[in-house]
Formats: C-alpha cells, sequence, structure tokens
C-alpha cells in the first residue's frame, strides 16, 4: 500500500503547550472573530417593513478555494430591500482567505465574489471536474455560480450561472452538491423558500408590536434538482427525477445529501419550514422516490409540521447507522431521527436528552461533531429569534439568545453544557448558519457562525486537541473531493463513521475534510473508504495526531 499525504501540522510533543490548550483540562470555546480578522457586518435588509426574506439571514460557507491546505470563510450578506442595483452593489458578500494559522484576510473584490443580490446560503463543489472548488451562492432573485479559475487564473472566481443553465430566479435558501448518478459529476439540489413580490409589506400586530407574518402566509416554492451533464453545464430535471412529486410543496431551508440504506447511492434530506420535510429515496438511474412519511422523518413525533431549519446526520451511538438531527421554530422540539430498522425512524431527541432547553430558542445550524475527541459525537445548536419585538409579547423568549453545545455522555445520550464551555458560548445574538472544521489545523474543530444584524462569530476550540485525533483529506480520481464518500475509521478497538457532504447545517458548508476524536488512541489501526461509484479500499497503520490525504486507487482493494 502507498503511503498517504501526511499535510503538516503541529507535532503532537508541542500539543499540551499550546495555548489553546486549558490548564484544567476542560474544553472551551473563545470567541476570536475580530482578531482573525473576520469582519463583517450582517445586514438582513430589515427597514420596518417585515418583509420575510429579512428573517433566513444568511449561511456560512467553508472551503479550501486555493488549495493551500487552509480553510477559507465565504459569508454571504443580505440587501437593502426591496433590491435595487445601487443596493445590490453598495453591500457585499464576504471571502477570507486564511493564511494556514487562522489569520483571515478580505479577498472578495480581489477574487470577484460580491454576489449579485441579497445573499441567503450555498455550497461548494467542483461542478466542471477541473480539480478546484466552485461556488454556488442561493439569492432572493437569480442564483449565482462563480467558476474557480484555479491557480493559472490566480484563483478568482467567474461567473458562470447563464451558461451552466443554474440560474434559478425564485427566493433560494440552501443548496448542495452530490452525485444522483454515480458518475463522478456533481450534481446540485436547491432549495427554495417562498413567493414574495415585496409588494406587501404591511406586517402583522401582536397588540402594538410589528412581527412578521407566519410562513403559512406565502406560498412554498417548489424546489430544484440539477443534473451536470459533464461538461460543466446542468440541466433542470426536478421534473423527471421525480423530485417535484410531493405531496405539498415545501419552504425549503436546510439540505443534505446522505446514505440513508447504504446502498451506495446518495439520498437527500430537505428541511422544510411549516410543512413536512422531505426525505427522497435514490432509487437509481437518476430517480428519486420522497419517503419522508413512511420512514418517520417527515413530522414530530405527535405527528406535526414543524418549523424546520437545519439538517446533519452522524453516528452518535456507534451503531454503524446515522441518525438525523433536524432544528426548529421556538416552543418545538429539535428532531433526533433515530434508524430503528432499514428505511425506518422514530425520533428520540426528548429521550436522548435534547429536551426543554430547546424549547424557548429558534434553532438554526446544527452538526453533530467531536469536540473533546472522546470518540462520541457532539452537538452544537445555533439559535436567535427572529422576531424583534418578540420580549414584548412572550416572556418566554427573547430576539438575541444563547447558542447550545451538547456533550455526549455515551451511547448517543446527550447533556447540556453549553453554561461551562467557554465564554464564547455565553454571548447571546440573533444566531443563523454556523458551519465546522479545523481552521487553524491544529486538530480540533472550531466553528464560524452568522449572527443577523451583526458581526460574525469564530469560536475557537481551546483544549480539543489534548485528546488524540485524525484528520482525513480524501481525494478522488474522478469526484476530486469524494463527495459522497462513506468513511470507518478503527483506533483502539473503537470504530465510527464519517461522510463527505457538500452542503448541511442552516444553508452552510462543513469543512469536506472529516475529523474523528481518538480518544487516548495513537494510531488508526483502519481506514475503510467506499468511494463514490463503488471502489472500496482499506488504509492501515495511519499515526494520529496528523492531517492525511488518502488517494482513491493506493489502498488495498477489499
Amino acid at each position: 500500500m502507498m503511503k498517504p499525504f501526511l499535510r503538516p501540522t503541529f507535532p503532537a510533543l508541542c500539543l499540551a503547550t499550546l495555548a489553546g490548550c486549558t490548564q484544567d483540562g476542560a474544553v472551551r470555546f473563545t470567541e476570536g472573530a475580530r482578531a482573525a480578522g473576520l469582519v463583517m457586518q450582517h445586514t438582513d435588509g430589515s427597514s420596518g417593513k417585515y418583509y420575510i426574506v429579512e428573517t433566513l439571514a444568511s449561511g456560512v460557507i467553508l472551503f479550501d478555494f486555493n488549495l493551500d491546505g487552509a480553510l477559507d470563510v465565504y459569508l454571504p450578506n443580505g440587501r437593502p430591500l426591496p433590491p435595487t442595483p445601487e443596493g445590490n452593489q453598495r453591500f457585499s458578500n464576504a471571502l477570507f482567505a486564511n493564511d494556514g494559522k487562522g489569520k483571515l484576510t478580505n479577498v472578495t473584490r480581489e477574487k470577484g465574489v460580491p454576489g449579485t443580490g441579497f445573499g441567503t446560503g450555498g455550497a461548494a463543489g467542483d461542478h466542471d471536474g477541473d480539480g478546484d472548488l466552485d461556488l454556488y451562492v442561493c439569492q432572493y432573485g437569480p442564483n449565482v455560480l462563480y467558476r474557480n479559475n484555479g491557480k493559472e487564473g490566480g484563483w478568482t472566481f467567474t461567473d458562470v450561472t447563464r451558461e451552466a443553465g443554474c440560474d434559478d430566479a425564485r427566493f433560494s435558501a440552501g443548496a448542495c452538491f452530490f452525485d444522483l448518478e454515480n458518475d463522478g459529476d456533481l450534481d446540485l439540489y436547491v432549495t427554495n423558500y417562498c413567493i414574495d413580490d415585496l409588494k406587501t409589506s404591511d406586517p402583522f400586530w401582536e397588540g402594538k408590536s410589528p412581527r412578521y407574518h407566519a410562513p403559512s402566509h406565502y406560498k412554498a416554492e417548489g424546489h430544484s434538482l440539477f443534473k451536470n451533464k459533464g461538461d460543466g453545464t446542468f440541466e433542470d430535471v426536478t421534473e423527471s427525477s421525480g423530485a417535484s412529486n410531493v405531496s405539498e410543496p415545501g419552504r425549503g431551508m436546510g439540505v443534505m445529501a446522505t446514505d440513508i440504506n447504504a446502498d451506495g447511492l446518495l439520498d437527500l434530506y430537505v428541511a422544510n419550514d411549516g410543512t413536512a420535510n422531505f426525505l427522497f429515496k435514490n432509487l437509481g438511474g437518476g430517480k428519486l422516490e420522497e419517503v419522508g412519511m413512511a420512514s418517520g422523518t417527515a413530522l414530530s413525533s405527535d405527528g406535526s409540521e414543524m418549523g424546520s431549519m437545519g439538517v446533519d446526520a452522524g453516528d452518535a451511538d456507534r451503531d454503524g447507522t446515522f441518525e438525523i438531527i433536524v432544528t426548529n421554530f421556538q416552543k418545538q422540539l429539535n428532531n433526533l431521527y433515530r434508524p430503528v430498522r432499514p428505511g425506518f425512524y422514530t425520533d428520540t431527541a426528548m429521550a436522548q436528552g435534547l429536551g426543554e432547553t430547546c424549547l424557548p430558542m429558534v434553532s438554526w445550524g446544527v452538526k453533530l461533531f467531536d469536540y473533546d475527541h472522546d470518540g462520541w459525537l457532539d452537538i452544537f445548536i445555533a439559535n436567535g429569534h427572529l422576531e424583534d419585538h418578540i420580549h414584548e409579547y412572550d416572556q418566554s423568549t427573547s430576539f438575541l439568545q444563547q447558542n447550545q453545545l451538547f456533550h455526549n455522555e455515551g451511547k448517543g445520550v446527550f447533556k447540556e453544557v453549553s453554561s461551562s464551555a467557554g465564554p464564547g458560548l455565553q454571548e447571546k445574538k440573533s444566531s443563523r448558519g454556523a458551519a465546522f472544521g479545523d481552521l487553524d489545523n491544529d486538530g480540533d474543530i472550531d466553528i464560524v457562525v452568522c449572527n443577523s444584524r451583526d458581526a460574525p462569530s469564530l469560536l475557537w476550540n481551546e483544549g480539543g486537541n489534548r485528546r488524540s485525533w485524525v484528520l482525513l483529506e480524501l481525494s478522488g480520481i474522478k469526484n476530486k473531493f469524494a463527495v459522497g464518500a462513506f468513511v470507518r475509521v478503527t483506533a483502539g478497538g473503537v470504530t465510527q463513521s464519517g461522510e463527505v457532504r457538500a452542503g448541511s447545517s442552516y444553508i452552510s458548508q462543513n469543512d469536506l475534510r472529516l475529523h474523528f476524536g481518538l480518544g487516548d488512541a495513537e494510531t488508526v489501526d483502519r481506514v475503510e473508504v467506499d468511494w463514490p461509484g463503488g471502489k472500496k479500499e482499506a488504509f492501515s497503520s495511519l499515526p494520529a495526531r496528523r492531517i492525511h490525504r488518502l488517494t482513491e486507487g493506493t489502498g488495498t482493494p477489499r
């Protein structure tokens, strides 16, 4: 077997002396956005007219646009409403280049990715198969696809939306790149929210307090599925694929692609606001079947439609299958759908510790991740109300809210530890999108959060790297970034699972590299990779506390 590429990182012997290691051994998150250079003021376009567009705010996209091994940060931004050419130019999205040590520099103008309208979310993927990451930005109005011009083009971007054929002109929220047919070309699913022409500007009144109309006041938009034709252009296959064959259109928000039944085909889970969520089973041959109701993942445990926002999936109890977590509106429990048999789930959020403390919150960004490297996936949830006068008529909640961290006590049972998780989690904001990745390549997972009407947060993980870890960067043959790959890691007698996803959380994207906490194990005994397209390989005896690049075709076939 060829040796995997080892990307430089901090030596293991130095880890105990890093500033990130706390004296008492606890893991804490500290706010460091401004010091790192992540400086931007988010606008939601609010002017007192209470357009529903304002409430979605924006996601966060983490991707290595210049392939230097450091995660860069892209922050979509809103614009004044109703949109005008002058307003669209006066405000900008922001791209921050990472120097590899977590120092960020705004390079939006020179790289050419300001956005062209009111920005919501998006995703990054190699849509044209040239080996670098392109950027799809969702907007109110036509979305934009930025093609990465690569090293020879100075790592700049070009707007190729029209010629690529994916210029959805509706009010879009989130997106994910995935390979629908396992042909090596990345397809694109886009969630659209609702129809709002901004001509009706009267707010809904709660006594003397103005507020937004409920989502049910607005007609839902249909979502979009674009098939990659293999030449960097797309074909709208929403109808022909079965993606439009749903009982009721949804007001789409978060979306992710995940293989729910381990058949080697990527399925889709879509969070809808105020209507049933979608689970599209991939039937092969480019066909999808919506099975949300039949699978038990469309509604709450009591059969209610939820105000769903963010989505993620992970193996919280280490049984080899993925739970699906969905964040919801105030006075609604977040969902944790646990598979009970192939294709069927039950909502176990309350039983597994995600209970009453979530009820006052409006929850958005979310991820199952191992922040303390004990080998169990924990949960972070970004919270923030959308009603800025909510305190005037509902004393149980507030506009600014605390984000939440839930520690996995073992076997998927969670305990909230927000109050002891460091000063970064004590702040109250109206948060929306959250994305997760190792921004300083020190071995633990940091968090970038979009805060509506505020500056972003960069929550540094301090102390997570005291225990062992491994970060895997997968490199496929045709699907260069191995989007859709399924990975099993065995170390110290424990096996964990992960999956490469280009789009999840709340209209955001996390690091495409896969991170695993290893407890006290200093060697990864075995990594098994199910590559997109069906090839299966194993890599053995990898040293821990390293970033390894695993290249398709260099492992041992299995």
